[in-house]
């Protein structure tokens, strides 16, 4: 599993990136990348970004942010890719990072710095309860999309905090557009089970949970509609949705008809009779 951990750092940065590259804990320096910087000039061009936008006096510099893996779960390579393309999912468009692999301990680590600063827009990365729970989610993702174990215990403490997910994830935003479309042309419950089918998704529709979306058979990924984007994605809005025939054309034999929820619920029952 993958613990996340997020540290302000208010004083020597050039330090904690020499420290995170020691290449006694890198093999070398063989497990050290950077995103939007090269490792060996990433204090420089970090200064340069935080000059450039008249925040080189802030109070918090830098952010150290550690994820570490379960003992003998994964391999330096693979935890050094999984730290990449967490990085890359979270800051990769905004912010100067490095990401160093540790071996020195019996579960592989990353140390990852990030600049506090977006060389982009010039804000900064602010750290509160909310993107503390986005990081430790974004982790928890990319792991079980690789099989890994995650944490059990509840992470999302706040409220908004699934939604605000969500929004920023473009994935998310994918499956949710792939399952609206379906819901606008479905016109009954195995309908929209085939044209999910035909986007490569299975899916359940449970009184407790909602609709959830399962991405991937074989590793179990799924998506819990409801709670990612709200009440519109629960079991009975869903139906409701698939029935709502009021904005729905239908054709069947060259002619166009419409049937109300109450008869179409009729003919449901008495087809299982």
């Amino acid at each position: 599993m993958a613990v996340t951990q997020l540290y302000n750092r208010t004083t020597n940065l050039n330090g904690l990136i020499e420290y995170v590259m020691n290449g006694d804990k890198t093999d070398e320096m063989k497990y050290v990348s950077g995103v939007n910087c090269l490792p060996e000039t990433a204090y420089e061009e970090m200064i340069a970004t935080k000059n450039r936008f008249n925040k080189g006096k802030e109070k918090i510099i830098g952010y150290h942010l550690i994820q570490s893996f379960a003992e003998g779960e994964v391999t330096p390579e693979v935890a050094h890719e999984l730290g990449l393309e967490y990085v890359n999912e979270i800051f990769g468009k905004d912010f100067e990072v490095v990401v160093a692999t540790h071996l020195n301990t019996d579960n592989v680590h990353n140390h990852i710095v990030i600049n506090s600063v977006s060389l982009k827009t010039g804000k900064k990365f602010y750290d509160y309860h909310a993107s503390r729970d986005y990081l430790r989610i974004v982790s928890d993702c990319i792991c079980q999309y690789y099989g890994l174990s995650v944490l059990e215990d509840k992470i999302w403490k706040h409220k908004g905090a699934y939604k605000r997910f969500a929004k920023e994830n473009p994935y998310m935003q994918m499956v949710k557009s792939d399952v609206d479309r379906c819901l606008a042309k479905a016109l009954y419950e195995k309908d929209f089970s085939k044209r999910l089918e035909k986007l490569g998704y299975s899916y359940s529709n449970t009184y407790e949970q909602g609709l959830v979306v399962i991405i991937d058979n074989t590793k179990d990924r799924k998506v819990y509609l409801q709670k990612f984007f709200g009440d519109s994605y629960s079991h009975n809005k869903v139906i409701d949705r698939i029935l709502d025939y009021e904005n729905k054309s239908i054709t069947q034999y060259g002619k166009k008809y419409r049937i109300s929820k109450e008869e179409y619920i009729k003919i449901l029952e008495i087809k299982k009779k």
